[in-house]
């Protein structure tokens, strides 16, 4: 339900009821958090993170009550820092320690926001001449790149063979087989037999 008033919501149902989805104030709301003695604070924040941007976690860093924190950013990474492989190792780094001191986040001074691209692949994702998507009309592109996919109509060949294969065998088991054993059942072919004999 909608209950905003930016006109960019317009279009989103409203709630009729009125009903919002808020918990009830309580005596912690809007208070400074103060860090407790023996306690360090880990912040870590992605520069490219639209769901929560990097500015609310400078206001957490801010409103901290004390001197135990850390808040890192990272460049290149964007909601959940800690899927990144850097991310992960501070954290663990963080966990392993217990604390900030001597805290290795290193990994983070080299990370870059990197937008480079290859202009080959560019051309043949976006369809473009200059690889960018909003260089005029689309038009279905004339494909010299090496990143050009092919498609491989091998497997279709292996799969008729196959087809073929199955179908001879279902032949054979439908008419053939049965005619056999019809065979065998009225003793037509006689059983071999082992005879030992004396030397």
């Amino acid at each position: 339900a909608n209950s905003s008033k930016e006109s960019g919501c317009d279009a989103e149902p409203t709630n009729p009821t009125k009903f919002q989805f808020r918990y009830p104030v309580d005596k912690y709301y809007d208070q400074p958090i103060e860090i407790p003695t023996n306690t360090n604070v880990l912040l870590l924040s992605g520069l490219l993170d639209a769901q929560t941007p990097p500015k609310y976690a400078r206001y957490q860093l801010d409103s901290l009550v004390g001197d135990n924190k850390l808040l890192l950013e990272f460049p290149g990474a964007g909601h959940g820092v800690i899927a990144t492989a850097c991310g992960l190792s501070v954290f663990g780094d963080f966990v392993h320690r217990g604390s900030l001191q001597g805290l290795d986040a290193s990994c983070v001074a080299g990370l870059k926001a990197n937008f480079a691209t290859n202009p080959q692949l560019d051309a043949l994702l976006w369809s473009t001449k200059s690889g960018d998507i909003f260089d005029g009309e689309f038009k279905q592109p004339k494909y010299e790149s090496s990143y050009y996919y092919e498609p491989s109509y091998t497997w279709k060949y292996v799969g008729i063979a196959a087809l073929c294969v199955f179908g001879v065998l279902g032949v054979y088991m439908c008419c053939c087989f049965p005619k056999k054993i019809q065979t065998i059942k009225q003793g037509a072919a006689p059983a071999a037999t082992y005879v030992e004999t004396q030397a």
